[in-house]
């Protein structure tokens, strides 16, 4: 595989509110990444010229959808930009109607740019965290809603409307709002502490399909797929509790193995990748007891996986279910070993393919690993980002020392 690395070194933030997003990809040609304390915007398309086409001072929460971004600033509040061609231009202005302004974070814009969704703390004369959604193109706050933690807010399309879908009141609970009005459309009220925490949503394109992650009071990481059905097509509900059938659950059954989650991508068998890092080192080290008991537990499909982990001379592994959405049933695996990777930095391609941004970046073509190109891990925090073709990988990190040095982008290629 052809690929490009373009790795920006940015200063650190010299404090203040907090950043929720510093690195976001657009169109697959626009990178929109924090730079100390302003947005820079890159276009991919112009290579190995890497001045930004955008700056934007003192702008340090985002969110980007194909052809608008939306910024928030102190001085000027929300910003609305549309892309033109290869331009950004400011196309609304507006504020959240409370005063003192609230400092909004997890901004997240609908893929049409036309609506935003964000988070607020208490206010002096309000109880409570709140999620807002607003028209980002008339700055009409069209729903506000109480909430415990994060609302995981995610846009999503359906038949030929926008739909948004939070986590909220609690973190247990779960809605589905119409974007134009704000309208709650469906709901799900926890009854008891042991209900699922729905902490990221998808939906699929024909609607009928809710791809969740999360976990049970912090317990370890679960992949679920819902029969989004009963909510999105009228059918009734077929089970006590949360309403929608849950077709699909990937537990961490291997112990030493880290679920991440899933995505609907076009694969040409049309069945569902549900990776998890493995750490097949301690898979191998198991004392025969315990190898025995953890055996014993396992379905016949992860006996296997666990057979293959154990022949496997390696320290790390990436686990690949293919799993048929009509059904849940998991179909078959692949398992390759890999270098070290953190859990964010691992990217679902097309038809099977993954894109792994760790010590080295990893090419799985579906089959088997390959090294595509060199890259020393920060020992600190940083984000990636891949396009859907896997052929350009964005890594943003900071830079030691001054958040006022000057930091610097650097590109390379590799075939």
């Amino acid at each position: 595989m052809d690929t490009r690395f373009l790795r920006l070194t940015c200063p650190r933030s010299p404090g203040g509110p907090p950043i929720y997003k510093a690195l976001s990809l657009a169109d697959d040609r626009f990178v929109a990444y924090i730079h100390g304390h302003d947005l820079h915007v890159l276009d991919l398309e112009r290579g190995g010229d890497a001045q930004p086409l955008l700056v934007l001072e003192d702008t340090r929460n985002h969110a980007f959808a194909s052809k608008a971004l939306v910024t928030y600033d102190e001085a000027r509040g929300f910003r609305r930009f549309v892309r033109e061609a290869s331009r950004f231009v400011e196309a609304s202005r507006f504020v959240f109607p409370e005063s003192p302004a609230p400092w909004p974070t997890h901004l997240v814009v609908s893929p049409s740019g036309r609506f935003l969704c964000f988070e607020l703390p208490p206010a002096p004369d309000v109880k409570g965290c709140r999620v807002v959604l607003m028209d980002a193109t008339r700055g009409e706050v069209l729903a506000v809603h109480e909430r415990h933690l994060s609302a995981r807010a995610t846009f999503a399309w359906l038949d030929g409307a926008e739909v948004l879908l939070l986590s909220a009141t609690s973190y247990m609970d779960v809605r589905l709002l119409d974007a134009a009005s704000g309208r709650t459309l469906q709901s799900f009220e926890a009854t008891e502490s042991w209900d699922f925490c729905h902490t990221d949503y998808e939906l699929s394109a024909d609607g009928e399909r809710l791809l969740v992650f999360g976990c049970i009071w912090a317990a370890p990481y679960e992949a679920r797929l819902y029969d989004a059905r009963p909510w999105t097509r009228g059918a009734a509900p077929t089970n006590e509790g949360f309403p929608l059938p849950l077709l699909y659950r990937q537990y961490e059954d291997l112990e030493y193995e880290t679920v991440l989650p899933a995505r609907f991508v076009p694969t040409r068998d049309g069945l569902l990748d549900v990776l998890s890092l493995v750490d097949l080192g301690s898979l191998q080290k198991l004392a025969p007891d315990h190898a025995q008991e953890l055996e014993e537990g396992l379905s016949e499909m992860d006996r296997a996986i666990l057979a293959a982990a154990r022949g496997l001379r390696a320290e790390h592994g990436l686990l690949q279910r293919r799993v048929d959405p009509r059904t849940g049933r998991v179909v078959s695996f692949r398992l390759a070993p890999s270098r070290k990777t953190g859990e964010t930095h691992v990217h679902i391609l097309p038809d099977h393919q993954v894109i792994l941004v760790g010590e080295g970046i990893q090419w799985f073509d579906g089959e088997e690993m390959h090294d595509v190109a060199s890259f020393e891990a920060p020992r600190g925090w940083y984000e990636s980002a891949v396009t859907r073709d896997g052929r350009t990988v964005v890594v943003r990190e900071l830079a030691t020392g001054s958040w006022r040095g000057a930091g610097g982008v650097t590109w390379s290629d590799r075939s």
